[in-house]
C-alpha cells in the first residue's frame, strides 16, 4: 500500500503551469508526476475558483494575436468605410454638376432652336408677302 502524497501549492502551481505555459496534456502530465488525471483537474478548478486563473502562455499569445489582428480590421474597416462615404459624396456632387450641365445644354439647345423657328417663321412671311 502506497502512502498518500501532500502537495504543497507552490508544487500544485508548478505543474500545473508546465499544463497552462508548456502544452502538456493532462494525461501526459499525470503520469509524469503520478498523479490522477482528475487529481489535476480538480487542482486546476479549483485554482480557477479562487481567481488565481493559472497563465497560460500559448492561449494568451493567441489572444494578443486576435486582439490585435481584430484591431487592424477594425482600422482597416473604418478607412474602407470613410473612402466608400467619400466616394458617393464625390458621386453626388458629379450627378449634380451633370444634372446642371444638362439643364445648360437643354437651355441652349431650346434657344436655338426657338431661333431657328424665329427665322424659318420669318423667311415664310417674307415669302408670303
Amino acid at each position: 500500500m502506497t502512502t498518500r502524497r501532500r502537495f504543497t501549492k507552490a508544487e500544485k502551481k508548478q505543474i500545473l503551469n508546465e499544463h497552462f505555459d508548456n502544452g502538456l496534456s493532462t494525461s501526459l502530465l499525470s503520469r509524469k508526476h503520478g498523479i490522477h488525471a482528475v487529481t489535476l483537474y480538480a487542482w486546476r478548478r479549483q485554482s480557477m475558483s479562487e481567481n488565481k486563473k493559472p497563465k497560460n502562455n500559448i492561449e494568451d499569445r493567441l489572444e494578443e494575436q486576435l486582439e490585435t489582428e481584430n484591431e487592424r480590421l477594425e482600422a482597416e474597416n473604418k478607412a474602407l468605410k470613410e473612402s466608400i462615404a467619400e466616394a458617393h459624396l464625390e458621386r453626388i456632387v458629379l450627378k449634380k454638376a451633370l444634372d446642371l450641365q444638362l439643364k445648360k445644354a437643354r437651355r441652349s439647345r431650346r434657344s436655338q432652336l426657338a431661333k431657328k423657328l424665329k427665322q424659318h417663321n420669318r423667311k415664310k412671311s417674307q415669302q408670303k408677302s
